[in-house]
């Protein structure tokens, strides 16, 4: 993710996650959200999208947000992107809080995919969208090539890298959304709604490549969605949240036995 405002792309390390060391008791969270509460609004019309939320979440995890729409998931994310600025609280990204120094070293470690948005260049081919988005990442994508080929190739896409997005079907275009999130070797990534608009063959297909993803590039993922199904494929652990609350935080195996 990269700072519009900014110059220029900050100097970052280009390691891909299946170099660099697995995390360890001593690293950090990716993500430390304490305290986090955003109102919109004011008087009789204000609402309140985010009460009072705690969240952790450990380096090499795969999380899911899970509730119905309206229930703060989407503005949770965007305060944790540093999109929307939380009237309460902190968040911490790979241990820096975001809100002071170090700010954009923290967040060039980070991509998302936001409200099932494809913002992709359809005119663009395949690959040519995966190193428009490894640049403004502050990537060579010349030196992020082969992570490309590994994409293109668990995501079934190499044979269609020289294809124009536009002539993709839905689900294709949901996998390149996907790659192109991954494009700039982020270990941190939020997935919001990835499934949104696919057909049920895309969804199954996205969600079952998400998670193998996910565990061979050792990624932390962020995953919210109203659809028990993507957060039971994906995840390890589920965060349910309501009226801009958290109202359950367990793992996928206990919430569905419960």
């Amino acid at each position: 993710m990269t700072d519009p405002a900014a110059g220029s792309a900050p100097s970052i390390d280009t390691t891909t996650p299946t170099d660099a060391d697995p995390p360890t008791d001593a690293d950090p969270p990716a993500l430390a959200i304490d305290g986090v509460s955003k109102r919109f609004g004011s008087g009789d019309d204000a609402v309140l999208a985010v009460d009072d939320v705690s969240l952790t979440v450990e380096q090499g995890s795969i999380v899911g947000l899970l509730g119905p729409n309206g229930a703060g998931k989407t503005t949770l994310i965007k305060c944790a992107l540093g999109i929307v600025l939380p009237d309460s609280g902190s968040v911490r990204v790979f241990g820096t809080d975001v809100a002071g120094g170090g700010r954009r070293a923290a967040y060039a470690r980070v991509d998302a995919m936001l409200e099932g948005a494809r913002n992709d260049y359809w005119r663009l081919t395949v690959r040519e969208n995966l190193r428009y988005f490894a640049t403004i990442s502050g990537v060579d994508p010349d030196s992020v090539a082969d992570r490309h080929d590994r994409l293109l190739e668990r995501l079934d896409l190499a044979d269609k890298a020289d294809t124009a997005v536009r002539d993709l079907s839905r689900g294709m275009k949901g996998k390149v959304s996907l790659a192109s999130v991954l494009a700039g070797g982020a270990e941190l990534v939020f997935l919001d709604e990835p499934t949104l608009g696919l057909d049920v063959e895309g969804s199954r297909t996205l969600r079952r490549e998400l998670r193998r993803l996910a565990v061979e590039e050792g990624l932390t993922v962020v995953v919210s969605s109203h659809d028990m199904t993507t957060i039971e494929a994906v995840c390890d652990r589920v965060v349910m949240m309501a009226g801009g609350r958290v109202v359950a935080d367990d793992t996928v195996s206990a919430l569905l036995s419960a």
